[in-house]
Formats: C-alpha cells, sequence, structure tokens
C-alpha cells in the first residue's frame, strides 16, 4: 500500500476482492453485505468475539478452499467507553 503502514481489508460480500488489493497485511471476509455482519466484523477486530471460519472457495494466487483462523476473544477487549 502507498502508506507502507499494514493494512486489513475486510471484505463484504465477495472473498475475491482480495485480488484487487495484494499487498494488505491482513484479510477477513464476511461473505455478506447486511449490518449484523458489519457489526460483527467490527467486534472480532476489536477483540469482542471470536473469529473463526474456513474458505469455502480457493482465491487463486492467495488462499485454498479450506484456509481459514481460529482466534479467541481477547481476555481484554479492545473497547472504547464513553
Amino acid at each position: 500500500m502507498a502508506t507502507k503502514k499494514p493494512v486489513a481489508l475486510i471484505a463484504m460480500g465477495s472473498p475475491y476482492l482480495l485480488r484487487n488489493f495484494p499487498d494488505v497485511a491482513a484479510y477477513m471476509t464476511t461473505y455478506s453485505t447486511v449490518p449484523p455482519s458489519e457489526v460483527s466484523a467490527m467486534k472480532a477486530l476489536f477483540g469482542e468475539i471470536p473469529i473463526g471460519g474456513k474458505l469455502p472457495v480457493s482465491i487463486p494466487g492467495f488462499a485454498q478452499y479450506g484456509d481459514g483462523i481460529s482466534v479467541a476473544a481477547a481476555s481484554h477487549p479492545v473497547v472504547k467507553r464513553r
């Protein structure tokens, strides 16, 4: 990426979006564009809920069918309280 800072990409819908951003440091896909998916993605990124899943497709040059991750929720999630 132009900023030279690590960038995380969240694909809301198609997992193939990754092909357009090959230099991202981290990638997550929700396979959905509905608001609950957006909220869940943010909660997962901030450690409030666990992250888990396996790709049901291959993304040529990036990931194979069945690749995935499992990360527990953080014991101290990053939550900004008002």
